[in-house]
């Protein structure tokens, strides 16, 4: 996850940034199951403002590869001006 946004001064030296960041270090599966691979997608999705109880083609799902990132541990930052 990254925020960003420029703060623009009246002078070169008076611009600055206001930011913050999350990255995450983990270990990553491979979901093959129809199940999970519908429950990794659901996620996805209502991430994203779409309604519950989704159906996907399993034509599709089929030819998809879902990675699922167990994450062991997660550093953060952020700007003094955030």
């Amino acid at each position: 996850m990254n925020t960003v946004e420029i703060l623009k001064g009246e002078q070169a030296c008076d611009w600055s940034t206001r930011y913050r960041s999350i990255v995450g270090y983990g270990e990553v599966q491979i979901v093959s199951d129809d199940a999970g691979k519908q429950r990794g997608l659901e996620v996805l999705m209502a991430q994203h403002g779409a309604p519950d109880l989704l159906e996907f083609d399993p034509g599709n799902t089929k030819r998809m590869v879902i990675l699922k990132i167990r994450i062991t541990s997660m550093r953060g930052k952020k700007s003094s001006n955030y």
